[in-house]
This record gives structure tokens, C-alpha cells and sequence, in this order.
């Protein structure tokens, strides 16, 4: 057969016989150039084929963190009561079972617990 001048770099190579139209030579920049040019081709004017390649990326991305939950500690509880009697009220007044700085005593916390049960 006849030597060729590759597409990429312009070497005279012989094709495979298999592969009378191969316009690249084997050498690996030349392939990885002949990849690159297929796969922006099939990107371009084959929609399965973008379509696959999308949901293939996210496949390989790691998945989201789990929405963030507040602790279910004592504290939490007894302000989410304060935020709930907030909003109903509509009033900005502290509620009456929070100590100083607005953290509960144990006590209310609590009480607030077994009132609940």
C-alpha cells in the first residue's frame, strides 16, 4: 500500500489494511487529536449523543451534600418554640422560658419536653 500524510502532524505513515481510510497515523498526540475531533463532531450535530454524554457527567460527579438539618438538641427545641410563638404572635418580645442571652435553663427545656409529650 501506499504511504499517507496524517491529518494531524503530516508524517507519511502506512494505513491499516483493514482501514483503507485512515487519515491518522498511531502515534499517541495524533490519536488523542483524532478523538478530540470526533467527539467535538458527535457534540455538535448528534443529539442522543449529547444528551447521553450530559447525564454521563453528572453520573460521574459526586453526589450534593444532604440538606443541612439543625441539631435536635435541647437548645434547638426550645427556640424553635420561641420562632414559632414569634411568628404567630408577630410580636418581637423574648419568650418567657429562655434565660439570660436567650439560652434555655434546663428546667424549661425540660418542662417544655414533657409538656409536649
Amino acid at each position: 500500500m501506499t504511504a499517507k500524510r496524517c491529518t494531524c502532524c503530516g508524517k507519511p505513515f502506512h494505513p491499516r489494511p483493514q482501514v483503507p481510510a485512515q487519515a491518522y497515523c498511531s502515534s499517541p498526540e495524533c490519536q488523542s487529536e483524532r478523538k478530540r475531533r470526533w467527539q467535538q463532531d458527535k457534540l455538535q450535530n448528534d443529539t442522543d449523543y449529547r444528551n447521553q454524554r450530559r447525564y454521563a457527567d453528572r453520573r460521574g460527579r459526586p453526589a450534593p451534600p444532604p440538606p443541612r438539618r439543625p441539631s435536635q438538641s435541647l437548645e434547638f427545641i426550645a427556640q424553635g418554640k420561641d420562632m414559632i410563638c414569634l411568628l404567630r404572635c408577630g410580636k418581637s418580645r423574648a419568650s418567657p422560658h429562655l434565660g439570660r442571652g436567650g439560652v434555655p435553663s434546663a428546667l424549661t427545656v425540660a418542662t417544655y419536653l414533657s409538656a409536649r409529650v
